[in-house]
């Protein structure tokens, strides 16, 4: 923004005088716009209403004259047809004596045109005047000219009779004059023997329209031709404007007699508003019609009506502008003197005064100044005291919350130092907590003596001491009387003053209680003044809350350092049991085997019911032994090339004991094509173990399982399959959670621990794989895990040199543990 222009509103917006009259003078103006606008739009609505109206009543002049007009063609010609000798006259086909029996009807009704015409179509005889001529003399006759090529002519010959009569109407340009004509039959002995054609000229009725409507009127036929006007037309353009394109005649002629179209054109700098119509003959439509009225008054009328009032407006917003600058003026200086007064006292000046006396609001306003002058200098002096209070306080809090930490010994260390620094007249500050039968306060810091010289008190249920701390807010006491409350001696130094106590609550638990003794050397200030008691209420309740965080941390370390232990020792004794359990369990599951195969067929069930179980008991030590190691950080893999064939028919060939003894049937589906991957056979030994285990419990008998490998990406897809009860969805989001199982009926007496999937996703997650599940209620479960063909760590170890000691402690890091 230009500089003079930003200090020109800088000027306006720090005077308050133009603060009041602009937003009176913004919301003149505002209702000026609004009131011009309103007034306008009014007179400019009542002008198109009036406008409109007689537009509307200019065209049903239109359309009542041209109606009149059939009537009059329908009147001469009906005079005409049935006129004595008329029809013998035109049998005989003399034009003379057609003529004196026509001629006095024609001049009598004022007929532009009649035309007699035979069964042939031929004009027999023709009797019309100029469109411009009036009088008798200037009607004039022919005979001759063919007529039959209009479809009305041949249409009253042939005696053809619609359901509207055997009268007929149409447009058309005869001898260069655009007609309107009414054509009626002559009959004899109700045969048809001739024709009678009534005819007016069409620009000569459109001038008289227009003189009845004080518009112009055009005429067009139906394909929207313009066939006359009272308009001065200008060329090809003029009538292109005037047409009527395929549009409005479809919406005229589809919305029923009343229809009407209305719209704008420019001729020759002059805007016009057309309305059209349909003109409609025996009951259809025969053209159109459009009435036309010049904008040019109307528009001229509105403008004049505009400009008088914003003159009106324009005057009276700068009228009020002005008695509102010298109103404001009047009001403003003595504010100005208020606004330096104020300004003088916010600058710290409290001995300024108004002076100003009157009994107005202003008046008032310097009254109130200068009483509030007089409150500040006095608030202002309570205020430094309170604020020196304040950050005595903070700092006191500060050393006593934050720099402490949750050390006890540290916070009792705290509170005593910061208690003595803020509350002034302090000589000594001890502090007694409330030991663990919760009826002992005992001495645990203090600023001077020695603690072991300090008495511990009685704080029994109902003692006295407990009903003084009950009271929750700081006391004075003589020390003498809380040495009455001693078990083992009293205070060394009782003094004659008395001394002050504040219990330390936290929530609703009384924690401890602090004692302030008095200094005698310093008699100017009382340690009982309120200001030292508020003081030490609140330093009282932020130390007891410090005190009760470290002794809730105390005790959370030593419970979290009893629970180390516990769990040392678990770990301890799974790692022994499972290493223990391992090697007989190999012995028995080889001499199982071994029975099995040489048992009589009465115990070969039993003998693979013992190889089942103890399948499944490998399985849960193994368990064990994995879950710990994964806990502890100590479950490496060792990789190396592997066929994931050897590890399927494996695991499967070990599970077969157990899926025949539940009557299953165990498929094995692997592809030809399946590559060599990089990964620890054991790991992934593993991995299958628990899924088929799964897939065993929880199909019911009979089941059919499938253990499937596929390529996938650069790796493998493994899937476990089975046709059981499947898993309901609310279980499928936490079948991987540790100790977590989905129970179901048929499982019933096949127990487990819960933690197979958990060693299933972390197992495939230590390859850097993914693992999911599949499964609808009903119809099966199909567990999926893929592992990579290559991992990070086979991927360095093939680089040329990758023999770097971060190599190397990658390595050993990722080396599995021999058990």
């Amino acid at each position: 923004m230009p500089g003079p222009m930003r200090r020109l509103l800088n000027y306006f917006n720090s005077r308050i005088r133009f603060k009041i009259i602009l937003p009176y003078a913004l919301l003149t103006l505002m209702i000026a716009i609004i009131g011009v606008y309103l007034s306008t739009s009014l007179v400019a609505g009542s002008l198109q209403e009036r406008f409109t109206r007689q537009l509307i009543e200019a065209g049903s002049v239109v359309a009542d004259g041209l109606a009149r007009r059939e009537q009059a063609h329908l009147s001469g010609l009906n005079a005409i047809a049935f006129t004595e000798g008329i029809d013998a006259a035109i049998l005989d086909g003399t034009p003379d004596k057609i003529k004196n029996l026509v001629f006095p009807l024609v001049v009598t009704n004022n007929l532009d045109r009649v035309d007699i015409v035979d069964l042939e179509g031929r004009q027999l005889l023709e009797i019309h005047r100029p469109p411009d001529k009036t009088n008798v003399e200037d009607y004039a006759t022919s005979f001759g000219a063919d007529l039959s090529d209009l479809t009305v002519v041949n249409k009253v010959i042939s005696g053809v009779i619609d359901e509207k009569g055997d009268k007929y109407v149409t447009l058309a340009r005869i001898d260069d004059n655009e007609l309107f004509i009414t054509v009626g039959p002559v009959r004899q002995d109700d045969k048809v023997i001739g024709a009678i054609l009534v005819s007016s000229y069409v620009p000569a009725q459109l001038e008289t329209l227009a003189k009845a409507t004080f518009a112009d009127v055009s005429l067009y036929d139906l394909q929207g031709k313009l066939l006359g006007t009272t308009l001065s037309l200008g060329g090809p353009v003029t009538v292109n404007a005037l047409a009527v394109d395929e549009l409005e005649r479809r919406k005229l002629l589809t919305e029923g007699s009343e229809a009407s179209l209305r719209r704008s054109i420019d001729l020759r700098g002059r805007k016009y508003d057309l309305l059209f119509g349909v003109f409609r003959a025996r009951g259809e439509p025969l053209g159109f019609y459009s009435v036309a009225l010049q904008r040019a008054t109307i528009d001229t009328y509105g403008t004049t009506a505009r400009n008088y009032m914003v003159l009106i407006f324009a005057t009276g917003l700068l009228l009020v502008f002005g008695i509102g600058y010298f109103m404001a003026n009047a009001i403003t200086g003595r504010l100005q003197h208020l606004m330096e007064n104020a300004m003088a006292v916010a600058g710290g000046d409290f001995s300024r005064r108004t002076q100003l006396h009157s009994d107005d609001e202003i008046g008032s306003l310097a009254t109130s100044l200068d009483h509030m002058t007089v409150s500040l200098a006095s608030y202002t002096s309570a205020l430094q005291k309170r604020i020196e209070e304040l950050t005595a306080l903070y700092e006191g809090s500060t050393a006593v919350t934050v720099k402490s930490g949750l050390n006890l010994e540290h916070v009792l260390q705290a509170v005593t130092s910061s208690v003595k620094e803020v509350i002034r007249g302090t000589d000594q500050v001890i502090v007694h907590l409330v030991d663990e039968s919760g009826r002992l306060l005992t001495p645990r810091a203090s600023s001077a003596e020695d603690l072991d010289n300090l008495p511990s008190l009685a704080f029994d249920e109902k003692g006295p001491l407990r009903d003084i701390l009950a009271a929750a807010k700081p006391l004075a006491v003589h020390l003498s009387d809380l040495g009455a409350h001693s078990l083992n001696g009293t205070f060394l130094k009782e003094g004659s003053s008395p001394a002050m106590i504040a219990p330390l609550i936290a929530g609703q638990e009384v924690v401890g209680m602090l004692t302030l003794t008095p200094d005698e050397t310093y008699p100017q200030v009382e340690l009982m003044e309120e200001d030292n008691e508020r003081l030490l209420g609140t330093m009282a309740n932020q130390a007891a809350i410090a005190i009760k965080n470290a002794q809730l941390f105390e005790a959370t370390q030593r419970a979290y350092e009893e629970l180390r232990k516990l769990d040392d020792l678990k770990t301890q004794f799974i790692n022994i049991a499972a290493h223990e359990l391992r090697t007989p369990l190999g012995a028995m599951m080889g001499y199982a085997s071994y029975a099995e195969k040489r048992a009589p067929e009465k115990l070969r069930k039993s003998m693979r019911f013992m190889v089942a179980s103890t399948v499944r008991m490998r399985t849960m030590v193994d368990a064990m032994l994995t879950i710990q190691r994964l806990d502890a950080g100590t479950a490496f893999l060792r990789v190396s090339t592997m066929d994931i064939r050897d590890v399927i028919n494996k695991v499967v060939t070990d599970f077969e004991a157990m899926a025949e003894l539940e009557g299953h049937t165990l498929e094995v589906t692997l592809a030809d094509n399946l590559p060599l991957i990089q990964a620890d056979a054991e790991k992934v030994g593993l991995i299958l173990s628990n899924l088929l285990s799964n897939a065993i419990k929880f199909t019911p008998e009979g089941g059919r399982i499938e253990v499937a490998a596929q390529n996938y990406l650069k790796g493998v897809l493994v899937s476990v399959r089975d046709n059981g009860g499947g898993i309901a969805p609310a279980d499928q989001e936490r079948i991987f959670d540790r100790f977590y199982q989905a129970r179901v009926n048929h499982i019933a007496g096949h127990g487990g621990i819960g933690l197979g999937l958990t060693i299933v996703k972390q197992l495939v997650e230590l390859h850097e794989g993914q693992v999911w599940v599949e499964s609808e209620v009903g119809k099966g479960t199909t567990f999926f895990f893929t592992l990579p063909q290559e991992t990070p760590l086979s991927e360095m170890a093939a680089q040329p040199g990758a023999t770097n000691l971060s190599l190397h402690k990658r390595m050993e890091e990722l080396l599995l543990e021999i058990p």
